[in-house]
């Protein structure tokens, strides 16, 4: 048995296949955990990295 600290996004085939539980923390002082995808605003997204972005946009308005 352990504890381990992680974000949803981590283990989230773990808490849908019911293997672990996720529970937040509550401290009002913890920072909201924050993913960015950061690219030059000189440069366009490949298309990789727009494909993979509409995968995390989807994935995120599911949560």
């Amino acid at each position: 048995m352990g504890i381990g600290i992680l974000c949803r996004l981590d283990i989230l085939d773990e808490i849908e296949s019911g293997q672990l539980a996720f529970v937040p923390l509550t401290d009002p002082q913890l920072k909201p955990f924050t993913l960015a995808l950061c690219v030059s605003p000189a440069r366009q997204l490949s298309l990789a990295a727009s494909m993979m972005l509409n995968q995390l946009e989807m994935l995120f308005s599911q949560l």
